[in-house]
């Protein structure tokens, strides 16, 4: 089951458009976007959960809620707590949705990836030379050098 504040998933060959919440508050559909997915048989309440049993959300690129946010445009959220955009995520990318106090952003994880491996590689890069100056002491710590 998806966690309805951490979408995620992958583009192929294509862009794909991603429903977000761009304010603070959280992701919430008004009640004209509900009757809408309903008339086009996606059964969800206004937080985007489908009918019981299944209390799993509603896919962020569902083509039918991406339809109802292009139609309704700010009206698809329920104000003044949301405030719905499709934001549009480059081919090839595994991304994930994030969100604090409710304002959503798409993040690009192989981009994050590569951040915290480049801070690694520069920390590495340092320890080696401070060992190169003889600085390195017993189990790995950084010595200051003497005068």
């Amino acid at each position: 089951m998806e966690h309805p504040s951490h979408p995620s998933g992958r583009t192929g060959r294509k862009p794909v458009n991603v429903v977000i919440n761009n304010q603070y508050g959280g992701f919430r559909l008004s009640k004209n976007a509900v009757v809408m997915l309903r008339q086009n048989d996606v059964m969800v309440n206004e937080f985007g959960l489908f009918d019981e049993p299944s209390n799993e959300t509603i896919r962020r690129d569902d083509p039918v809620l991406l339809w109802v946010v292009g139609r309704l445009g700010k009206a698809a959220g329920w104000a003044p707590v949301a405030a719905l955009v499709i934001k549009t995520i480059p081919p090839h990318t595994r991304w994930e949705i994030r969100e604090e106090d409710g304002w959503e952003w798409v993040v690009d994880l192989d981009e994050e990836a590569e951040e915290e491996t480049g801070e690694e590689e520069v920390y590495y890069a340092q320890r080696q030379q401070y060992s190169d100056l003889g600085l390195v002491g017993g189990r790995g710590r950084i010595r200051c050098p003497r005068k």
